[in-house]
Protein backbone atom coordinates (compact mmCIF):
# COMPACT_ATOMS: atom_id res chain seq x y z
CA UNK A 1 0.00 0.00 0.00
CA UNK A 2 1.50 3.18 -0.69
CA UNK A 3 0.46 7.11 -0.76
CA UNK A 4 -1.75 7.98 -3.86
CA UNK A 5 -1.11 10.95 -6.18
CA UNK A 6 -4.70 11.68 -6.32
CA UNK A 7 -6.56 15.52 -6.06
CA UNK A 8 -7.38 15.32 -2.93
CA UNK A 9 -4.46 13.49 -1.52
CA UNK A 10 -1.94 15.39 -2.66
CA UNK A 11 -3.05 18.71 -4.03
CA UNK A 12 -3.24 17.94 -8.14
CA UNK A 13 -5.05 19.58 -10.21
CA UNK A 14 -7.58 18.03 -12.68
CA UNK A 15 -9.83 19.31 -15.81
CA UNK A 16 -13.02 19.75 -13.42
CA UNK A 17 -10.89 21.33 -10.38
CA UNK A 18 -8.49 24.27 -10.46
CA UNK A 19 -5.94 24.30 -7.21
CA UNK A 20 -7.75 27.11 -6.57
CA UNK A 21 -11.35 25.12 -6.89
CA UNK A 22 -9.75 22.54 -4.05
CA UNK A 23 -8.92 25.43 -1.66
CA UNK A 24 -12.74 26.37 -2.33
CA UNK A 25 -13.48 23.18 -1.34
CA UNK A 26 -11.78 22.35 1.74
CA UNK A 27 -12.11 26.28 3.50
CA UNK A 28 -13.89 26.05 6.59
CA UNK A 29 -16.99 28.76 6.67
CA UNK A 30 -19.29 27.35 9.48
CA UNK A 31 -18.62 29.42 12.88
CA UNK A 32 -16.03 26.51 14.33
CA UNK A 33 -14.09 26.99 11.51
CA UNK A 34 -13.62 23.43 10.70
CA UNK A 35 -16.20 22.46 8.63
CA UNK A 36 -15.74 22.93 4.52
CA UNK A 37 -18.59 22.43 1.86
CA UNK A 38 -18.74 18.72 3.36
CA UNK A 39 -15.67 18.04 4.70
CA UNK A 40 -14.65 18.46 8.12
CA UNK A 41 -10.73 19.90 8.76
CA UNK A 42 -11.15 18.42 12.62
CA UNK A 43 -7.82 19.27 14.65
CA UNK A 44 -6.29 15.98 15.40
CA UNK A 45 -5.41 15.31 18.54
CA UNK A 46 -2.03 13.87 17.45
CA UNK A 47 -1.09 12.41 14.33
CA UNK A 48 -1.47 14.05 11.10
CA UNK A 49 -3.60 16.48 9.37
CA UNK A 50 -7.00 15.34 8.19
CA UNK A 51 -9.69 16.14 6.34
CA UNK A 52 -12.50 14.40 6.63
CA UNK A 53 -16.22 13.35 5.83
CA UNK A 54 -18.09 10.61 8.15
CA UNK A 55 -21.72 9.53 7.94
CA UNK A 56 -23.96 7.72 9.53
CA UNK A 57 -27.51 5.72 9.53
CA UNK A 58 -29.48 3.41 11.90
CA UNK A 59 -28.13 0.21 9.68
CA UNK A 60 -24.38 1.40 8.53
CA UNK A 61 -21.57 4.02 9.39
CA UNK A 62 -18.79 5.37 6.95
CA UNK A 63 -15.64 7.42 7.04
CA UNK A 64 -13.21 9.07 4.60
CA UNK A 65 -9.95 10.15 5.69
CA UNK A 66 -7.86 12.16 3.52
CA UNK A 67 -4.21 12.58 4.68
CA UNK A 68 -2.78 15.30 2.46
CA UNK A 69 0.48 15.47 4.22
CA UNK A 70 1.07 11.65 3.35
CA UNK A 71 -1.32 11.15 0.34
CA UNK A 72 -2.96 8.49 1.74
CA UNK A 73 -6.85 8.43 1.51
CA UNK A 74 -8.86 5.88 3.61
CA UNK A 75 -12.76 5.09 2.99
CA UNK A 76 -13.93 2.86 5.96
CA UNK A 77 -17.42 1.77 5.67
CA UNK A 78 -19.58 -0.70 8.05
CA UNK A 79 -22.75 -2.47 8.57
CA UNK A 80 -22.46 -1.46 12.06
CA UNK A 81 -25.52 0.44 13.69
CA UNK A 82 -25.44 3.96 14.34
CA UNK A 83 -24.48 3.80 18.31
CA UNK A 84 -21.63 1.49 17.53
CA UNK A 85 -19.59 4.35 15.71
CA UNK A 86 -16.76 4.45 18.41
CA UNK A 87 -15.79 0.94 17.21
CA UNK A 88 -15.65 2.30 13.43
CA UNK A 89 -13.79 5.34 14.38
CA UNK A 90 -11.42 3.04 16.84
CA UNK A 91 -10.33 0.88 13.62
CA UNK A 92 -10.05 3.95 11.39
CA UNK A 93 -7.37 5.55 14.03
CA UNK A 94 -5.47 2.05 13.62
CA UNK A 95 -5.42 2.24 9.88
CA UNK A 96 -4.61 6.23 10.03
CA UNK A 97 -1.75 4.59 12.48
CA UNK A 98 -0.55 2.16 9.76
CA UNK A 99 0.03 5.02 6.99
CA UNK A 100 2.18 6.23 9.96
CA UNK A 101 4.45 3.45 10.57
CA UNK A 102 3.22 3.87 14.29
CA UNK A 103 1.86 1.31 16.35
CA UNK A 104 -2.17 1.46 16.67
CA UNK A 105 -4.05 1.20 19.79
CA UNK A 106 -4.48 -2.32 20.07
CA UNK A 107 -7.98 -2.51 21.03
CA UNK A 108 -9.38 -6.13 21.11
CA UNK A 109 -12.41 -7.06 19.03
CA UNK A 110 -14.73 -4.32 18.78
CA UNK A 111 -17.59 -5.17 21.52
CA UNK A 112 -19.96 -4.39 18.67
CA UNK A 113 -18.65 -7.51 16.51
CA UNK A 114 -18.51 -9.58 19.75
CA UNK A 115 -22.03 -8.98 20.14
CA UNK A 116 -23.07 -9.43 16.49
CA UNK A 117 -21.26 -12.63 16.73
CA UNK A 118 -23.32 -14.02 19.92
CA UNK A 119 -26.58 -12.92 18.61
CA UNK A 120 -25.51 -14.91 15.19
CA UNK A 121 -24.77 -17.55 17.29
CA UNK A 122 -28.14 -17.37 19.40
CA UNK A 123 -30.32 -17.32 15.86
CA UNK A 124 -28.27 -20.49 14.92
CA UNK A 125 -29.12 -22.02 17.36
CA UNK A 126 -32.69 -21.27 17.67
CA UNK A 127 -33.03 -21.83 14.18
CA UNK A 128 -31.16 -25.32 14.41
CA UNK A 129 -33.28 -26.17 17.27
CA UNK A 130 -36.85 -25.57 15.33
CA UNK A 131 -35.25 -27.65 12.36
CA UNK A 132 -34.47 -31.02 14.38
CA UNK A 133 -37.82 -30.32 15.82
CA UNK A 134 -39.75 -29.91 12.35
CA UNK A 135 -38.01 -33.48 11.57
Amino acid sequence: MGPGRGLHTRDATSAVLSQRGLRELRRPSAPDGRYALGWDNPEPYSGPRQITHPGSSFTSTVTMVLLPDSGYGIALMSNSRMPLEADVEAIMEDLIALTQDTPGTGALLPLAFIADLTALAAALSIATGGAVKAR
